[in-house]
């Protein structure tokens, strides 16, 4: 981990980036609700056929790891509601997102489906296979990219600069003072655990 974040983990900055990593987080979203509509026309479907997470793989053939991502992502939305374990719409999206409605949306995110996410977001539902890092089409999976200095490097710092801010709020959040081994399941720098224990000025056991 970089020293200069590592020494600042014992702080909180005045402000809260919480709007910016939304944003960076968020970024493959909008091209996932694309493709569900475009390609899927899922909300019309879901309208016609309230249904469990099993029966939606099914019948739109899709690959269910995916498909839970995008499931949690349309109910964040507030796009769809789960009851009894089966998913409906909410009235927003029978209002605009059912092709048969006269306020259908429908066409207006189709008018995007062409983009490159897009297709990369179909292939990784219809195979249940990861895209490539960035969704680039010549960029390498992950775990072979990650034999590469230039992109372990990048990756890592991406991912540490983060936990800069995050490592101490998950400190001050999650409470492992009864634990005294921690397993640290991760492809970068172990930022996360490393951060717990230098904000919490506690010894942790840890395995990578």
């Amino acid at each position: 981990m970089n020293k200069m974040i590592t020494e600042i983990l014992t702080t909180i900055p005045s402000t809260d980036p919480t709007n910016l990593l939304r944003l960076r987080d968020s970024v493959y979203s909008t091209d996932l609700l694309i493709t569900a509509v475009a390609h899927f026309d899922f909300f019309s479907w879901l309208d016609k056929n309230p249904a469990d997470i099993h029966e939606i793989c099914t019948s739109l053939e899709i690959e269910q790891r995916p498909a839970d991502v995008m499931l949690t992502l349309f109910k964040a939305l507030d796009l769809i509601e789960e009851r009894d374990g089966l998913y409906y719409l909410t009235e927003q999206s029978k209002d605009y997102l059912v092709a048969s409605s006269p306020w259908s949306l429908g066409p207006y995110f189709a008018s995007l489906k062409e983009r490159p996410i897009c297709d990369a977001m179909l292939r990784v539902l219809k195979t249940g296979k990861p895209a490539n890092w960035g969704a680039k089409k010549d960029e390498k999976e992950w775990a072979v990219a990650m034999e590469e200095d230039e992109f372990a490097e990048t990756f890592t710092a991406a991912m540490d600069c983060r936990g800069a801010y995050l490592a101490p709020v998950l400190a001050k959040t999650v409470d492992l003072s009864g634990y005294d081994r921690l397993l640290d399941i991760a492809g970068a720098s172990g930022h996360l655990r490393i951060g717990y224990c230098v904000t919490t000025a506690t010894y942790v056991r840890s395995d990578l």
